[in-house]
């Protein structure tokens, strides 16, 4: 992604072709994802889901079931800026071993992929995408519930309360707040998925400060 920023770098003038070497260079680049209907390599697959990074501009999904024209799976977190975390994100419903349930929409019912299988680490280092949970404390924009902190999860329910002035101020002074902006509040988890079952709830502060 960063291929952009560091073309002069890459393709110095003093190439033969610096025109072809960049041309090669910010060429968007596209990884594919078998999708299954069950945990299980043995059965075949639903279709794939081809991810499309172009150096400089950003990330899009898109999803072909077999023999289908491809449909657009946007993440669900929705960021804007692919420099920063929690740009490009997906809900993750389940997890079994090595493989991952995704919640339906654009799949017809929730499916399964398998990194590991899909995507062999082939360097030294090289991490793959790795789910990961709600965090307490943390902050979450939660649609029209609004900004919140969670402070634990019990069974079905989240205990959370809304956010306030310090929990991003940033450096800035402490200020007071009151006995209302601190008072913990419950709902259901199921609050925090739309009707397919894709997470709502995303990190409100992805670019920190």
């Amino acid at each position: 992604m960063e291929y952009e920023n560091q073309i002069e770098e890459l393709c110095p003038k003093s190439l033969k072709d610096v025109d072809q070497c960049r041309k090669e260079k910010l060429a968007p680049k596209t990884w594919k994802l078998g999708v299954y209907e069950k945990p299980d390599a043995k059965f075949p697959t639903l279709g794939e889901i081809h991810i499309i990074g172009t150096p400089g501009k950003g990330m899009n999904a898109l999803y072909i079931q077999n023999k289908s024209k491809p449909v657009d799976f946007p993440s669900d977190s929705k960021g804007t800026d692919w420099g920063y975390s929690c740009y490009f994100e997906f809900t993750v419903s389940d997890v079994k071993g090595d493989w991952i349930q995704l919640p339906r929409n654009p799949f017809t019912n929730p499916v399964w992929i398998n990194l590991k299988k899909d995507w062999p680490v082939k360097k030294e280092g090289e991490i793959l995408p790795a789910p990961e949970s709600l965090e307490v404390g943390s902050i979450y924009s939660a649609g029209a519930i609004g900004n919140i902190v969670p402070i634990k999860f019990s069974g079905a329910e989240i205990v959370y309360r809304k956010e306030n002035a310090n929990d991003m101020n940033c450096g800035d002074e402490v200020k007071e707040v009151s006995k209302e902006e601190l008072k913990e509040l419950k709902m259901p988890i199921s609050n925090l998925y739309d009707k397919d079952g894709h997470l709502i709830v995303w990190p409100a502060y992805c670019r920190g400060c």
